[in-house]
């Protein structure tokens, strides 16, 4: 992934409130990697709620950084999966980010 220009400051970083669509976006791809539907989920009547998101900034991303995503299940059951993320920056190798996540999974 790589930061854009419309997502940082003006002090040159990544708003903070950016991260969560980062976030976001690697959580629903890890989700569709492992053939869940968030959209026959919902048409089941449930829906995936983010009840829970931590985000540890440990050093700022700047305009064009290019950086990865880790996701690691801490636990997982029939109805919660917590999730730890962190983003990577490519060129230090160094984490920018690291961040606990829970989701639900809700009868709606």
């Amino acid at each position: 992934m790589e930061v854009r220009d419309y997502e940082v400051d003006r002090f040159g970083v990544v708003n903070n409130a950016v991260y969560a669509n980062y976030l976001h976006h690697v959580r629903d791809a890890f989700l569709r990697s492992e053939g869940v539907d968030v959209a026959l989920i919902v048409e089941g009547g449930n829906l995936l709620a983010l009840t829970e998101l931590h985000i540890k900034y440990l050093q700022p991303l700047r305009s064009l950084d290019k950086f990865r995503a880790t996701l690691t299940i801490r636990k997982l059951t029939s109805v919660r999966a917590e999730f730890e993320h962190k983003l990577i920056r490519v060129e230090s190798d160094s984490p920018q980010v690291g961040s606990p996540t829970l989701l639900l999974l809700v009868a709606w």
